[in-house]
C-alpha cells in the first residue's frame, strides 16, 4: 500500500510534483515568501500565492483564492480534477514510488492479453462499449472548469448541485457526439487476438461515426498511439458537422426569420443562422466547449490543409466561424494558414499564459481542455469576444443619398474603409510588432518576423506588405485606392503596431544553435542535430543566419587527454578544410628548427616528399616527441577558444577573455604580428554579431559611448591589435559580472552578465597586469610566426596565407570550402562544450608577459649586471647601489619601487628567485643586514665610514644555496667575503 508519507520522502516532500505542475514556483525555493501566480493573470493581477515548507511538507498557499494551504497531493487533485485515490495513483506512476515491499507501483497503462483467434472472428478491430461512464472516466475528458460549470447546469427544483448533476449533464453531451467508454478492443491480425481492456487509471475512449471509428486513449504516454482509427476513414471527414446542422434545422424550424436591415429588400428576408461555429483542435476539446452549449467541429488532424476545410458552408451555417487552435508553435502557424486562406474567420487565441504551465506527463499546457483548468467559462466567452479575422477592411455597400444601394452592371458598388483594429491585429500575426532596443532614441525598433527570422524594418516595409497582401487577393481597384488615400497607413497610425517580446537564446549551458541558408543545427558536445527551419522552434536574428548552404559532414579529427602528461592529443583525419589546414600552420612553434634546421640535413628528395606529406602538419616526425605534443596542444587551444566564442552561454565561473598573440616576442616592447591572428578571429563576425573596436586607439575607454552599439543582442566584443598598454582592467566587470552601456541621447542600460558579450582580443603584446584578478580572467592563444613577412631579413622567405592557399582565406572561398569551413567551426563549439578551457603548454604565455613587463633596456641591463661572473647572482647586493647604476646608465626617474617590481618580473623570466623568504625580516618582508653601506662619490663607488643597516637584494639561482657573499662588512676595503661561505642556518 501505497501512503502519502511515501509519496512525500520519495518527491523532496512534494517538491517535484509542486514544481511539475508550477515551474514558476521554484523562485519560492531560492527565497522564502517570493509570491507567484498559480491562477490566470486576470483572476491573479498581482502573484499571490507563496511557497512554505513546515510539518516536513512543502505547500502552496494561494492567498488571493481564499483556499486553503495545499500539498503536493492536494494540487494534483485540483490540476486533474480527480480524487484522492486517484491522485494517489496518478502520482505513484509518474514519479515511481516504491512501496513498502520495495516495487515500483503499476504504470498507467491498460490490460493487454493475446490469445488465438476464434474461428468466427475476422481480420481487423472490435470493441466492446460500456453502458455508461463513471464519474473519473469523465473528469479524465472534462477540464475542471467545465465540470464545475456542468455541475450547476440545468439546475432545477430537487436537483443538488455536483457530480451527480455533472455527470448527467457530461453523458447528454457525449451521447450527442457519439463519444463512448470502452470495456476493451481487440485487435485480429495473423489469426493473433490482441485484447486490450481499460483500467480505472487508463481509460478508452471511442468516437462512433458510423463506418468507421476513432479510439482515443488520453493516458497513453506516446503521442503516435494516442489515437487509432477502425474502419475506412473518410476523406477531409468533419466531425461535428451533423450536429451542427441539426441544430440549426430545429433553429429554423422554431424561428420566424424577420426582415434584414443589413440587406436590400428586394433579397428578401434573412435566413437564420447558428450564433457561431467553433473549429476545435481535437475531440476532448470540442467536448469541453460543446458543454458550454457552443457549436462545435472539428478535424482528423490540427494540420488539415486549409483549402480542404468547407469554410463557407460554415459561414453559410453560422454568423461567425471562430477557430481555437491550440497554443504550440503549429497550432499558431496552422492557425495562421487557416486565417490567410479564409478571411472572415475569427481566430480565438489561448492566453501566452497558459504556456508557462504543465500537466502530470510534464508537458507543456496547450489547448482548450488545459485552458479550462486554469480559466472559468466566463474567460472563454471574452476570449471569443476579443476574436478577430484577418480582413483589415469594411466593406459596405454603396447608397445614394436617400439610402438606396447603387449597382453597376448588376453587380453591388462597395464602399471601402481600413479598420484599424483589426490592421493591427492582421500586422501583429503576419510578424510585425516593436521590439525593445535601449540604445535607439525610441527604445524600440519595428521588427518583422518570418518563420523563425526577425529582420529589423521601417514602416515603408509594413506598408509594401500590405500592398503586396491585396496584390495577392486580387482586390479591386477601389480598395487599393482606399489605403493609398487613408492616413490608416501612416507612420502615425502604424506606431499603434503591438510591442513584442521574443526570446532569441538559441543557447544552454550544453548545447549551441546554429542557422544556415537551408537548416538548424543543434551542436551538442556528443553530436550535431540538423533540424529543419519549419520545425525548428528558436528564433534569430536575419543577420546571424550565416547565409550558406551547409551539409553536415563526418568528425575532421578526434581529441583525447594523456593521462601521463595532461596535455591533450588529436587524431586528425580530414584536412579538407582551408581554415583547419591554417590553425594548423599557425600552431606550428617549432616550425623554424623543423623546417630551417633539420630538415636542409636530409637529400632533396627527401625534403620534397617531407614537404608534401607534411604541408598541414604540427606532428612532423622531425620533431621531438615533447615538441609535437606542444604543437597539438597549441592546435586544441585555438580551437576550444573558437567554440568558446561561438557558444553564446556564459558562466560566471567559465568566462574568460580570449587574448591572441605571437608565440615568438623576443623583444620587449617591439611590435610584431602579421602571424594571423586577427585573421582568425575577426571571421567570426561571418556566423556571430560582433561589435569591433581599434586596440590602438589609446584613448579608447576615455569614450563613454564605446558601447553605444551593445545589446543583449550582441554576441562578442573584438578589440583588434591592442597596443601595449591596453587597459584590460576596464573589461573586467563585463568578463564575469554586468556591463554600462550609455548612447548619445538615450538613457544607459545595463545588461547582466548572462546578457553581456564575451570578448576577444588581438595583441603584440601580452597583458601589463600579471596580478590573479587579471590572470583568471584570461584565455591566452599563441600564433606562431609561420605565416611572416621578412623586411629586415630575419627569416629564409616570406610566408603568407594567400600564397600558401592560391587565395584569400573565407572571401574567396567556394561553396564548398565555406561547407568545410562551417562543419569545422561547429566541431571547435563541440570541443569547448567537451573539454572546456583548453591552455596553451609550458611557459610561453608567462615568459613574454614577463618580458613585456620589464621592458628591453631593463632585460638587457640585468643580464649584464646580475650574472654568475660579476659575482651578483646568489649573493648579496645593495638595493642603492643596483639601483643607481640602472638610473644613471637607462632612466634616471625610475623610482625604488618599479625598480623592484621590474627585478621581480626578470627574475619570474629566468626562473630565479628573487629575495629568498629566509633571509627577510618578519616585520618588513625585507633584507635588512648592518653592513657599510655603498655610495657614489666624485664619480666612483666607495663604502661610507660607518655601518648602518641596508636593504639588500638577493637574487638565488636554482640548487644553489644560499651564501653570505657580497656582504660589505671588512671596514679596510670593498672585496666581499668568500662567496662560497654558506650562512650557517
Amino acid at each position: 500500500m501505497i501512503t502519502p508519507q511515501a509519496i512525500f520522502s520519495q518527491t523532496k516532500d512534494g517538491l517535484d510534483i509542486i514544481l511539475r505542475y508550477y515551474p514558476q514556483a521554484e523562485v519560492g525555493v531560492k527565497r522564502k515568501n517570493a509570491k507567484f501566480r498559480i491562477r490566470s493573470e486576470q483572476d491573479d493581477p498581482s502573484p499571490s500565492a507563496i511557497l512554505s515548507h513546515y510539518n516536513g511538507i512543502w505547500r502552496v498557499t494561494d492567498f488571493g483564492s481564499g483556499e486553503k494551504a495545499m500539498d503536493a497531493i492536494g494540487i494534483a487533485m485540483k490540476e486533474e480534477n480527480c480524487d484522492f485515490p486517484t491522485a494517489i495513483k496518478l502520482l505513484c506512476e509518474q514519479h515511481g514510488i516504491i512501496d513498502e515491499e520495495g516495487k515500483v507501483t503499476a504504470k498507467l497503462e491498460p490490460k493487454i492479453k493475446q490469445r488465438p483467434a476464434k474461428a468466427d472472428e475476422e481480420e481487423g478491430t472490435t470493441f466492446i462499449t460500456k453502458e455508461s461512464f463513471t464519474v473519473a472516466e469523465l473528469q479524465t475528458i472534462f477540464s475542471r472548469s467545465i465540470w464545475s460549470y456542468l455541475s450547476r447546469l440545468k439546475y432545477v427544483a430537487g436537483d443538488e448541485p455536483g457530480d451527480e448533476l455533472a455527470t448527467r449533464n457530461a453523458i447528454t453531451i457525449c451521447k450527442k457526439y457519439r463519444f463512448f467508454s470502452l470495456e476493451s478492443y481487440t485487435i485480429v491480425k495473423n489469426r493473433k487476438a490482441t485484447i486490450i481492456s481499460s483500467t480505472e487509471l487508463f481509460p478508452i475512449f471511442l468516437f462512433n461515426e458510423g463506418d468507421w471509428q476513432k479510439i482515443y486513449k488520453p493516458r497513453e504516454r506516446e503521442a503516435q498511439h494516442r489515437f487509432f482509427s477502425i474502419g475506412k476513414k473518410p476523406e477531409h471527414y468533419v466531425f461535428g458537422l451533423e450536429q451542427c446542422q441539426r441544430r440549426l434545422d430545429d433553429l429554423q424550424k422554431n424561428d420566424t426569420p424577420g426582415d434584414s436591415a443589413e440587406e436590400e429588400p428586394e433579397n428578401g428576408s434573412r435566413e437564420t443562422q447558428l450564433p457561431e461555429i467553433i473549429i476545435c483542435t481535437g475531440g476532448s476539446d470540442a467536448l469541453n466547449v460543446a458543454a458550454m452549449g457552443y457549436s462545435v467541429v472539428w478535424f482528423n488532424s490540427e494540420t488539415v490543409d486549409p483549402k480542404s476545410i468547407p469554410f463557407y458552408k460554415f459561414r453559410k451555417m453560422a454568423e461567425r466561424v471562430y477557430n481555437l487552435p491550440d497554443l504550440d508553435g503549429t497550432g499558431r502557424k496552422k492557425a495562421h494558414e487557416l486565417a490567410l486562406e479564409h478571411l472572415d474567420l475569427f481566430t480565438a487565441y489561448l492566453p501566452d499564459e497558459l504556456g508557462n504551465r504543465r500537466d502530470l506527463k510534464g508537458k507543456v499546457c496547450k489547448d482548450a481542455r488545459d485552458y479550462f483548468n486554469y480559466y472559468s467559462t466566463e474567460d472563454f466567452k471574452n476570449l471569443l469576444s476579443m476574436a478577430l479575422p484577418y480582413r483589415f477592411w469594411d466593406e459596405e455597400p454603396k447608397r445614394t443619398r436617400d439610402g438606396k444601394i447603387i449597382k453597376k452592371f448588376g453587380r453591388i458598388q462597395a464602399e471601402y474603409k481600413p479598420n484599424n483594429r483589426r490592421l493591427y491585429n492582421f500586422l501583429a500575426r503576419s510578424g510585425f510588432g516593436k521590439l525593445p532596443m535601449p540604445n535607439t532614441k525610441d527604445g524600440e525598433i519595428l521588427i518583422h518576423l518570418l518563420g523563425n527570422v526577425v529582420h529589423k524594418i521601417d514602416y515603408k516595409h509594413i506598408r509594401r506588405y500590405i500592398e503586396g497582401f491585396l496584390e495577392s487577393r486580387h482586390a479591386t481597384e477601389d480598395l487599393f485606392n482606399a489605403f493609398y488615400r487613408s492616413d490608416q497607413v501612416g507612420n502615425n497610425s502604424l506606431e499603434n503596431i503591438k510591442p513584442v517580446s521574443l526570446d532569441f537564446q538559441d543557447f544552454g549551458r550544453d548545447y549551441q544553435y546554429l542557422f544556415f541558408a537551408n537548416e538548424v543545427w543543434k551542436v551538442t558536445a556528443d553530436g550535431i542535430e540538423v533540424i529543419k527551419h519549419e520545425k525548428c522552434d528558436r528564433i534569430v536574428w536575419a543577420d546571424k543566419v550565416i547565409p550558406h548552404r551547409v551539409k553536415k559532414l563526418d568528425p575532421m579529427f578526434t581529441i583525447g587527454l594523456d593521462e601521463k602528461t595532461g596535455l591533450h592529443t588529436i587524431d586528425i583525419q580530414k584536412k579538407d578544410c582551408l581554415f583547419f589546414r591554417y590553425l594548423i600552420n599557425t600552431s606550428r612553434v617549432y616550425w623554424k628548427k623543423e623546417l630551417e634546421e633539420k630538415l636542409p640535413e636530409h637529400s632533396h628528395q627527401f625534403q620534397a616528399d617531407y614537404l608534401a606529406n607534411h604541408q598541414w602538419s604540427v606532428d612532423g616526425p622531425l620533431l621531438s616527441e615533447q615538441e609535437r605534443a606542444d604543437q597539438a596542444q597549441h592546435l586544441i587551444n585555438k580551437m576550444a577558444s573558437l567554440g568558446y566564442l561561438l557558444h553564446r552561454y556564459k558562466d560566471p565561473a567559465t568566462a574568460y577573455c580570449v587574448w591572441a598573440m605571437d608565440y615568438n616576442m623576443q623583444n620587449s616592447g617591439q611590435s610584431y604580428g602579421g602571424t594571423g591572428k586577427s585573421l582568425a578571429y575577426d571571421n567570426l563576425k561571418r556566423l556571430i554579431r560582433q561589435d569591433y573596436h581599434n586596440g590602438r586607439n589609446d584613448r579608447l575607454f576615455d569614450n563613454q559611448f564605446i558601447f553605444a552599439r551593445v545589446t543583449k543582442h550582441t554576441d562578442f566584443l573584438f578589440f583588434d591589435d591592442a597596443y601595449e598598454y591596453f587597459n584590460f582592467k576596464f573589461l573586467f566587470s563585463i568578463i564575469t559580472g554586468s556591463m554600462d552601456c550609455v548612447a548619445k541621447g538615450v538613457d544607459g542600460w545595463v545588461l547582466s552578465n548572462e546578457e553581456s558579450p564575451k570578448i576577444c582580443i588581438t595583441s603584440n603584446f601580452p597583458p601589463r597586469d600579471t596580478d590573479s584578478a587579471t590572470q583568471r580572467r584570461l584565455w591566452f592563444t599563441t600564433f606562431s610566426d609561420y605565416y611572416h613577412k621578412n623586411p629586415n631579413g630575419e627569416y629564409k622567405e616570406e610566408r603568407d596565407p594567400k600564397s600558401e592557399f592560391g587565395k584569400s582565406l573565407f572571401t574567396d572561398f567556394t561553396p564548398e570550402e565555406w561547407n568545410w569551413c562551417l562543419n569545422f567551426y561547429a566541431q571547435c563549439i563541440q570541443v569547448w562544450l567537451k573539454f572546456g578551457k583548453v591552455d596553451t603548454p609550458g611557459e610561453t604565455v608567462k615568459q613574454n608577459t614577463y618580458r613585456n613587463k620589464m621592458g628591453a633596456s631593463f632585460h638587457a641591463w640585468a643580464d649584464v649586471f646580475f650574472s654568475e661572473e660579476n659575482g651578483r647572482l646568489n649573493a648579496y647586493v645593495q638595493k642603492i647601489y643596483a639601483h643607481e647604476v640602472y638610473k644613471r646608465d637607462y632612466d634616471g626617474k625610475i623610482s625604488p619601487q618599479l625598480f623592484k617590481d621590474k627585478l621581480r618580473y626578470w627574475c619570474l623570466y629566468n626562473d630565479y628567485t628573487l629575495d629568498p623568504v629566509e633571509l627577510q625580516n618578519e616585520k618588513q618582508k625585507r633584507i635588512m643586514v648592518k653592513v657599510y653601506k655603498q655610495e657614489f662619490r666624485q664619480g666612483q663607488w666607495v663604502k661610507s665610514d660607518k655601518q648602518e643597516t641596508v636593504e639588500h637584494i638577493y637574487i638565488q639561482t636554482p640548487g644553489v644555496e644560499l651564501t653570505q657573499a657580497g656582504l660589505v662588512r671588512d671596514g679596510n676595503g670593498l672585496s666581499p667575503i668568500d662567496p662560497k661561505e654558506a650562512i650557517g642556518f
